[in-house]
């Protein structure tokens, strides 16, 4: 085993010391880099969609507290809504989110086996799983969009003293299908447009 005083003076190169390695993502988690205008484009939805987000899992999380609070300060003044309206907007909430997750692949991915495939061959399992997986966003987005306009002709309420609009919390679900369908379009195009990449190679942390 080299000694620390050998390994430092490995590393430095021209004066410089070289980068510590580290772990590479796992094949194809990542897409390269790009710049133009569908990236500033995907910065800005990723943005809104984080803010969005943001907004209402904060919104949830200060009704509950405002709930508990009351509740401990006059039980009958406490609002008798805060779960059926919680559960609303964390729904809307983690939906939204979708569309990011689904941009940036960080939904569940069969790891393993792309490992052992070789750069063609996984290059094309996914593109079609993106073609795939952007087929079946739109078409949860159209039955969704159905469930969402047959609540709001029908004028659906929930059981509940609210009497909430059923076509607000319905539109959850065609709104976050749409988003995964452009996110599963997006890296469909730049897998199309890099091509098969090699596999990166598993480097160890070095502390």
């Amino acid at each position: 085993m080299a000694s620390p005083t050998e390994r430092d003076e490995g590393a430095a190169v021209g004066g410089r010391h070289a980068p510590a390695p580290t772990v590479d993502s796992p094949p194809g988690a990542r897409l390269p880099t790009r710049s133009g205008p569908l990236a500033a484009a995907d910065l800005w939805r990723d943005r809104i969609e984080a803010a969005v987000s943001g907004f209402l899992l904060g919104g949830a999380i200060l009704l509950v507290v405002y709930t508990v609070l009351v509740r401990y300060v006059s039980a009958a003044h406490a609002p008798v809504y805060t779960d059926e309206v919680t559960v609303y907007i964390v729904m809307w909430a983690v939906l939204v989110g979708c569309g990011g997750i689904t941009h940036k692949r960080l939904h569940v991915r069969a790891d393993l086996v792309l490992h052992v495939m070789s750069d063609r061959l996984r290059f094309i399992c996914e593109v079609a799983a993106n073609v795939a997986g952007f087929a079946f966003a739109l078409f949860l987005g159209w039955y969704g969009f159905l469930v969402a306009y047959e609540a709001w002709d029908f004028n659906d309420l929930s059981p509940t003293n609210l009497r909430f609009p059923l076509w607000i919390y319905y539109g959850a679900l065609p709104v976050a299908a749409l988003l995964m369908a452009v996110g599963h379009l997006r890296v469909a195009i730049a897998l199309l447009l890099t091509g098969p990449r090699p596999e990166p190679v598993a480097h160890a942390s070095e502390v």
